[in-house]
């Protein structure tokens, strides 16, 4: 078994509480990982994504934008 995928969210690591849920690969049915939002108050971080996220990623040129996202794609394609 794959353990829980933690989250970062509002600028901290959460470590989930539960059992969560299986995320299976498409092609071999192997479970991947598991993955939960229990415990999570999205208030906050909706709060958080507007007052930070947004502003910091208008500060953000294009290439560096696509600077992020490569780096996004390469960490979960590992």
């Amino acid at each position: 078994m794959t353990g829980l995928v933690p989250h970062y969210l509002c600028e901290r690591w959460r470590t989930p509480t539960d059992a969560g849920t299986p995320r299976r690969h498409a092609v071999s049915g192997a479970e991947v990982c598991r993955v939960t939002a229990h415990g999570i108050d999205a208030g906050p971080a909706v709060a958080h994504a507007r007052t930070v996220g947004i502003p910091a990623l208008h500060g953000l040129g294009f290439a560096e934008r696509a600077r992020a996202v490569k780096l996004i794609a390469r960490h979960l394609s590992q």
